[in-house]
């Protein structure tokens, strides 16, 4: 529908629309709106409850109708600024490979036998069907020991021989078996000790092979592994400067049909979703973004217009750790890639998860601002199909069932009622909750189900 050009003259022959306001009090993303306000209508007011969606809403709708092709050019501007700064401060935590440049890193969460033997859970040990990589597991003077090996045949037979997690038990060296309820509660204790221990950034997990750029699997050299491990030394340093500044989500997270998954395993505050290394560059960006926003008031003295152009970093960010938190996992179709956290209307907890490399070009945070499917190419083609639209748009946070919400917006000649979901699909959200202080723009992440 997006890339459909209306014949405003032949609808405007066969209607009210030059004249007549729309309401959307269930707005959502806004497709609604967007395509009335591409039909002509003389004014369209879009409600919505969420406030993710509220600040969706005003990116897709308001910011672009009211500032046209100069947000699309600041906001790349600032992109680039965001980009180059976050590599500055952070490629010390991501070393290159002898063998080309980084793109994904894979790990795999680990548990200990009955008889302390420290057991990686290989449940999902093919890393490319495409390229035919594969993870195996051996034991060398009892420690494990993940190699990146190549096979040939067929993808679940490689599976059924590497894997040592099957119908729910880990299966140990000795003939020991793991339950699920076993590996949980070694999970709460890990989550725990992030607190008791000053273990701040602590998944039990290790990293056990890594995506080139190329499309060819590795296994993380010496250098890689300390950067992981300085990464969790700098954030316990760093870790009660980061909660003064309001940089790490802290809240705790409610019980909900979904959440239980995560209670149960002791992740009962947002921070736990993530390791060390992803915590300290969502910490990162967001203090950057903070910078940008002061910058742009600065230079431009429109606190208004600055709001506008970081919500756009902040979404680009919000998809970001949509595919570098510690409940993403690994998709083994194809060349091998990150499952998203919200990939799917629940948590996936697996025994693995990926985690993106934020230094290579065309990754991380390059690729939500910059590529075909980032924010800057987003925010451009939104503006490019506005063009030309004389209509009026105004986003509104409320409730739809609140009476006095339509005696303030007054009386519509078309109303739209799409509801949402009730409890029929659990809906995900990723929450990049923004709000203004008298000095800048704090950008956390909140994560609901």
């Amino acid at each position: 529908a997006y890339n459909y050009q209306p014949d405003l003259s032949w609808i405007a022959s066969k209607s009210n629309i030059r004249e007549a306001r729309l309401l959307d009090v269930f707005a959502g993303g806004g497709s609604i709106p967007f395509e009335a306000l591409r039909l002509g209508f003389k004014e369209v007011v879009a409600v919505e409850y969420n406030p993710v969606a509220y600040i969706i809403l005003k990116a897709t709708l308001e910011y672009p109708l009211r500032y046209g092709e100069k947000l699309v050019r600041d906001v790349e501007r600032w992109g680039h600024w965001l980009l180059e700064e976050a590599k500055r401060k952070l490629s010390k935590y991501y070393p290159p490979h002898p063998k080309g440049r980084p793109t994904n890193y894979i790990w795999v969460r680990v548990f200990r036998s009955r008889d302390n033997t420290l057991v990686p859970a290989l449940a999902s040990p093919v890393l490319s069907k495409k390229n035919k990589y594969a993870m195996k597991l051996e034991y060398e003077n009892g420690k494990p020991r993940i190699k990146v090996v190549k096979y040939t045949g067929c993808a679940d037979d490689v599976r059924k021989a590497y894997s040592n997690f099957k119908s729910g038990l880990l299966e140990c060296p000795g003939g020991i078996i793991l339950k699920e309820s076993e590996m949980r509660a070694q999970y709460k204790r890990c989550m725990e000790a992030w607190e008791k221990e000053s273990r701040y950034g602590w998944q039990p997990a290790i990293l056990a092979a890594v995506k080139i750029e190329d499309g060819s699997f590795v296994e993380p050299t010496p250098e890689m592994i300390e950067a992981a491990h300085k990464a969790e030394k700098d954030l316990r340093n760093m870790w009660s400067e980061l909660i003064e500044e309001d940089l790490l989500p802290v809240e705790r997270i409610p019980l909900g049909i979904e959440t239980r998954r995560l209670l149960i395993r002791g992740i009962d505050r947002f921070y736990r979703l993530f390791n060390a290394r992803q915590l300290l560059a969502h910490a990162t960006i967001v203090k950057l973004i903070r910078e940008a926003y002061k910058t742009i008031c600065s230079e431009t003295g429109d606190k208004e217009y600055a709001k506008a152009v970081v919500t756009y970093l902040v979404l680009a960010h919000g998809k970001l750790l949509d595919y570098n938190s510690a409940v993403t996992t690994w998709d083994s179709y194809g060349s091998g890639s990150i499952r998203n956290t919200f990939n799917r209307h629940a948590y996936a907890l697996g025994h693995d998860f990926g985690e993106g490399d934020l230094i290579t070009p065309g990754t991380g945070l390059d690729w939500v601002l910059f590529s075909n499917a980032g924010v800057v190419a987003a925010l451009r083609k939104i503006v490019t199909l506005l063009k030309g639209v004389q209509g009026k748009v105004k986003v509104v946070l409320g409730d739809a069932a609140d009476p006095s919400l339509y005696v303030e917006l007054g009386e519509f000649d078309y109303v739209v009622t799409d509801p949402p979901y009730y409890s029929n699909v659990p809906v995900s959200y990723t929450h990049l909750r923004a709000h203004e202080t008298e000095a800048d723009l704090v950008c956390r992440l909140l994560l609901e189900k």
